[in-house]
């Protein structure tokens, strides 16, 4: 059950030692991140409506790029320095299980606030979901370590979506409810049910769960929807910053890039960020080597009975209908194979041009306002093409979320409007800029795309 890490202190953590390891290469990371369809060529000679039914299979589909290789990194990275400074065999995790550590002691600094940002559809969920699966189980229940009795059920991580109307109780409830679910028994939810509690007795509360079940971190989906909570939100953030601070526990921020102009109205949230973020961008162009990379894998994923092999003027196309959005590919080359099953005028089966022009002009009806808005070019516009995808692609989102302009504001420093949500791209860094960021991330790579290097999925085959 245990890793026998080279570094001491991990190797006499229980808390880590429970962990997977972490890969000690780019392709062994790629290999553990990838998921791909159930699929066997075999079944394209199954009966039509069956194949209709295997198509769900391409929504379980995530190929790893560098840019989700370096969140594994630092995600991993991050929740092992937790646990190295809470180690419950040692006095100072003791110290800190039991309260009596004093506050602001030597580990301080030592926990962190992340952020994974980019547009709806380019997959951010899904990657946090890979990358959790990849470090380790959600719930871990050990009995003995190393010959010492250790009966404890350690929690990974507790993770909740940022809900519509979220005040700090709200927050702390649902972690509540978290830890109940993963540990399957209803302990620590009725905690919450106080109706005059105080943020302090909130948090203590919180804390409890935290420190008995060695929460290794904890992640916030849907962070952007704290801009419909008004001035609210500022007890919210404030209540992050606290549980970062006291408790030495990494907080993992996802959300679209409205996540950035709820991050301006907090210095100390954005000075805690700093350069610690990671933007899925959608490729530039189809030319870009990190799509036509993704396309010819998912390419491969076809139940037509007369599959065309795979060239660029099918991913150009795919790119025409998507703008470089994976989810809304997907979609649509689901789509294009439904179309080709079902309308055969030439009575073959064939994914092709014309047959990926009609799926987006046939079934595309709630895409097209989006990849309008994508072409316009216009990073002003980001917040109409949210809200649309909100109301159109998303079924459990809010009637509350309106199509709106919205500032671009800057975070740390750096200008958000460089990252240009509409044709994104990677911030380039100075040698100085990746100096000072060493100590913060694992990865420190900085490419010019948010590539899948070919060699990388030729790998993973």
């Amino acid at each position: 059950m245990y890793t026998s890490y080279e570094r001491a202190t991990y190797r006499a953590n229980p808390l880590i030692s429970a962990l997977r390891p972490i890969p000690d290469s780019d392709r062994a990371a790629a290999k553990r991140l990838i998921l791909k369809p159930k699929f066997d060529e075999s079944e394209r000679e199954h009966d039509t409506q069956l194949r209709i039914g295997y198509l769900t299979q391409l929504r379980n589909f995530f190929v790893p790029s560098l840019e989700h290789l370096d969140v594994y990194q630092t995600l991993a990275a991050e929740i092992m320095a937790g646990y190295e400074t809470r180690n419950p065999l040692t006095p100072e995790g003791q110290a800190m299980l039991y309260g009596t550590a004093a506050p602001g002691h030597s580990a301080q600094s030592s926990a962190r606030i992340s952020v994974v940002t980019g547009l709806s559809g380019m997959g951010k969920s899904a990657l946090v979901s890979r990358i959790l699966a990849a470090i380790g189980e959600l719930t871990i229940r050990h009995t003995s370590f190393q010959g010492i009795p250790f009966p404890e059920t350690q929690l990974l991580y507790l993770r909740r979506n940022i809900p519509h109307r979220c005040t700090p109780k709200d927050l702390c409830a649902s972690f509540g409810s978290a830890a109940d679910l993963a540990l399957a028994i209803p302990k620590y939810a009725s905690m919450f049910a106080r109706g005059n509690a105080n943020t302090r007795q909130l948090l203590q509360a919180l804390r409890t769960i935290i420190v008995n079940h060695h929460v290794g971190c904890l992640i916030l989906d849907e962070f952007q929807n704290l801009r419909l909570v008004g001035i609210g939100a500022d007890a919210v953030i404030s209540m992050l910053i606290n549980l970062c601070d006291e408790f030495q526990i990494p907080i993992f921020i996802v959300g679209t890039y409205a996540t950035f102009d709820l991050a301006q109205r907090s210095p100390d949230l954005a000075r805690r960020i700093g350069h610690r973020f990671y933007d899925m961008a959608r490729p530039k162009s189809a030319d870009s080597q990190s799509w036509q990379d993704l396309c010819a894998t998912v390419w491969k994923n076809q139940w037509v009975k007369d599959p065309k092999p795979f060239d660029s003027k099918y991913s150009d196309a795919l790119y025409q209908c998507s703008q470089g959005v994976t989810g809304i590919m997907l979609s649509i080359f689901e789509a294009a194979q439904i179309i080709a099953m079902r309308d055969k005028g030439d009575d073959r089966e064939s994914v092709t041009e014309k047959t990926i022009a009609q799926a987006y002009e046939q079934r595309g009806k709630a895409v097209r306002p989006l990849i309008e808005i994508l072409k316009a070019n216009d990073p002003r516009l980001v917040s109409n093409y949210e809200a649309l995808y909100a109301m159109n692609l998303n079924p459990t989102a809010s009637q509350d979320v309106t199509p709106r302009r919205v500032s671009i504001p800057k975070l740390g420093g750096i200008d958000v409007a460089q990252l240009d949500p509409t044709v994104p791209k990677r911030r380039a860094r100075s040698g100085a800029d990746k100096a000072a960021a060493a100590p913060d991330s694992i990865g420190g790579r900085v490419v010019d795309d948010v590539a899948t290097p070919t060699e990388v999925l030729d790998a993973l085959g």
